[in-house]
């Protein structure tokens, strides 16, 4: 169940990589929840593998969390862009939700590039020989 969890994982990470950019937020979503399950899995068998499943969860965890931090820039851009639009429509300067929004794309390329960091460093395959 371990190694399936971690393949799953690397999967979802496969898949996320092959999309258009515009098309990664949902993928880069089921990355994390694969994560999550992965984590809770070398959680789980730290209690009989130890050390390494420590390891392989803490790294999981890292995946979580930055991809957590990508889908909040996710769900601001949504929010900013929806108040600007409104503002527009009401007639008010929508121009500060813009540079909102540009904070948060930036935010959010900087998050990715820490993913791909965090997944490669998760999915690496000496992280993950206790699997097996």
């Amino acid at each position: 169940r371990v190694a399936r969890a971690w393949r799953r994982l690397e999967r979802r990470a496969e898949e996320a990589e092959r999309l258009a950019v515009d098309a990664r937020d949902p993928a880069r979503h089921e990355v994390r929840k694969a994560a999550r399950r992965a984590r809770y899995a070398a959680t789980t068998a730290a209690l009989v593998v130890g050390r390494p499943a420590r390891r392989s969860a803490s790294r999981a965890h890292d995946v979580q969390d930055v991809l957590g931090r990508q889908q909040d820039t996710v769900v601001r851009r949504e929010t900013l862009r929806r108040l600007g639009v409104q503002a527009h429509l009401d007639g008010d300067n929508a121009f500060t939700f813009g540079r909102l929004h540009a904070l948060e794309q930036a935010a959010a390329q900087s998050a990715e590039r820490d993913a791909l960091r965090a997944i490669r460093r998760a999915l690496a395959p000496k992280h993950r020989a206790w699997t097996t």
